[in-house]
């Protein structure tokens, strides 16, 4: 069996991140010219790094990584639209290129607001807008989306919120069903949970060891 090490977005050793970000208070500040041009220069500085990011992953063997979420800052941000592809789509398309000749292994971990089993509707709206970045960004990369996220919230208790999950998830689009990877959580969902809950759907679990030393009972 071959190991395939790897990490997530931030390699200390090069001291450099692809998450640069700017808030949406510090956004409408500007004109919409200005803030729009403030978000291509992070967007071209997050690509640039996450480039020199995988040229150091391939020169250490490092085959594995996982994406930053905040590549493009503001993607799902209800109160502003862009297209960020339109001018960043070179770059992406070159880094695709580069993942894919060298044979790594990429996925995405949206962050903690990404609660597709929510209680509340707006909630479960905003992390399928969630998802769907996900899935832009490693389309645009060409790249077969691997999003993995967890079960997420215990609202009135587990297992209603498991039967939410499962009907959040059969209302998604196919083509976010077929990206979804579950995986098991530190505080709530063990193992066992998540792996009951990947049969049920169909989907592929991530086993995440530290999680499982946390929660395993």
């Amino acid at each position: 069996m071959k190991i395939r090490l790897g990490y997530v977005s931030i390699p200390k050793t090069l001291n450099i991140t692809c998450s640069h970000r700017i808030t949406y208070t510090n956004y409408i500040k500007y004109p919409r010219e200005i803030g729009l041009h403030k978000l291509d220069e992070i967007i071209a500085k997050n690509l640039e790094n996450l480039k020199e990011i995988l040229k150091y992953n391939l020169q250490n063997d490092i085959t594995f990584y996982r994406l930053s979420s905040s590549i493009i800052p503001l993607a799902t941000h209800p109160a502003l639209h862009y297209d960020y592809l339109k001018n960043h789509q070179t770059a992406l398309e070159e880094i695709g290129k580069f993942i894919n000749e060298n044979h790594m292994r990429i996925d995405t971990h949206p962050d903690q607001f990404c609660v597709l089993n929510s209680c509340r509707e707006k909630v479960v709206q905003n992390s399928i807008e969630i998802l769907k970045y996900n899935y832009k960004l490693l389309k645009s990369i060409k790249l077969s989306p691997q999003i993995i996220i967890h079960i997420g919230s215990s609202e009135l208790g587990k297992e209603n919120a498991l039967i939410r999950f499962e009907n959040n998830f059969n209302k998604l689009p196919k083509y976010l069903k077929e990206s979804i990877l579950l995986e098991n959580d530190d505080k709530t969902y063990t193992l066992e949970d998540t792996l009951n809950l990947c049969e049920k759907l169909n989907i592929k679990m991530v086993f995440d060891y530290h999680h499982y030393k946390c929660n395993n009972k």
